[in-house]
Order: C-alpha cells, then sequence, then structure tokens
C-alpha cells in the first residue's frame, strides 16, 4: 500500500517475518519519523481517555532501520496491522486540513516533495477510465477545443500556481469563497 501525507511518501506491506504485523518503507527517515510521530500521539490520546483503572496500551517504541542494497532506504518493521490503522485514522481525523492536496505538499515539504508526487499523479492518468486517443492516450480534449497531446508537467504545474493564487475569491458581498477547481486543457485536475 503506497500512502502519500503531506509529511512524506510510504509504503506498507505485510512484515515477511510477521502476519499481524507491516513493515512500513520510505525513501527519506522524515516520511517514517513523521509516521511514528502521528502513532505516539494517537497512542497519548487513547490512553488519555481511558477508563480509570485500565492499563495503557503500548505503542511502541520502534526502531527506524536502514538498508543499504534495498529498494527503500528506511524502513520501520514490527508494527502492529492495528496500529498502521490507528495511523491512517490518526492523519485523517487530524491533519486533513486542506482543500487542494497537491497545493499542500509544496508548503509542508517543498516542492522537491511535490514534483514527485506530482510524477506520480501524472503516470496514474494512464488508468484514467475516460476516454481514449486513437493512439490509445487520455484523451484530454473533454472541451471540445483541439488540445493535441496531453498536458506537460510545466502545463500542470502553471495551472497549479494559478489555482494556489486564485484559490480563495472575494465575492460581490464581501465574503470568500475557495476556489477548488482548475483546469489544464480542458481537463479539470483539482
Amino acid at each position: 500500500m503506497w500512502v502519500f501525507t503531506t509529511e512524506g511518501f510510504i509504503s506498507a506491506t505485510q512484515d515477511p517475518k510477521d502476519p499481524e504485523s507491516v513493515q512500513v518503507r520510505a525513501r527519506d527517515r522524515r516520511a517514517l519519523e513523521s509516521m511514528l510521530q502521528s502513532i505516539e500521539l494517537a497512542g497519548e490520546a487513547i490512553n488519555a481517555e481511558a477508563e480509570e483503572g485500565v492499563e495503557p496500551v503500548e505503542f511502541g517504541p520502534y526502531e527506524i532501520v536502514t538498508g543499504v542494497g534495498t529498494d527503500y532506504r528506511w524502513r520501520v518493521r514490527g508494527l502492529k496491522k492495528g496500529t498502521f490503522a490507528l495511523f491512517l485514522q490518526f492523519e485523517v481525523l487530524n491533519y486533513l486540513e486542506y482543500g487542494n492536496f497537491k497545493n499542500a505538499l509544496t508548503a509542508s515539504r517543498g516542492e522537491t516533495y511535490h514534483k514527485a508526487a506530482m510524477n506520480v499523479w501524472v503516470d496514474m492518468l494512464a488508468v484514467d477510465d475516460g476516454p481514449k486517443l486513437a493512439n490509445g492516450k487520455q484523451d484530454w480534449n473533454l472541451t471540445g477545443a483541439d488540445w493535441g497531446a496531453e498536458p506537460s508537467w510545466a502545463e500542470i504545474r502553471e495551472a497549479e500556481l494559478a489555482e494556489a493564487e486564485a484559490s480563495e475569491v472575494d465575492l460581490d458581498d464581501g465574503s470568500w469563497a475557495d476556489v477548488d477547481e482548475v483546469t489544464v486543457k480542458g481537463k479539470n485536475i483539482a
């Protein structure tokens, strides 16, 4: 399972040594440190709400190890599946506060992380089940205009930057509204 959060990209698989656990891997240590911090905070919240006399639940400690010659440099092993599910739930309940995930990536981790995640996003267009062109590529001509090829990374990024600048609109009545749609060559990419 691949998971992208605003703090990092992780890959979770069943731990080969324990069918009740997962091993979580990452390209950078920060992603795992963030995950473990969320687990620690979730555990503290659970234990704080426990009824009197109930033994506190242990969530860790977990060790981040590094592996040379592996596909992911950083790993945490022995994380129970329920604890990993708790991490996912904690992330959703506490950190899903953005109107556009792609824009939130730059704000939290910078342009390098944003661009890497966007490359995955663009590559996933290959499985879009919308109409295809004769050459098998995604049909970006959703508005009827003759755009030709699919948008480039630069065109997508330019549209995102325009969206970020226009993410709030001053309405005539003095209130503000979020704009959560952006279109590149007729394709909504929000």
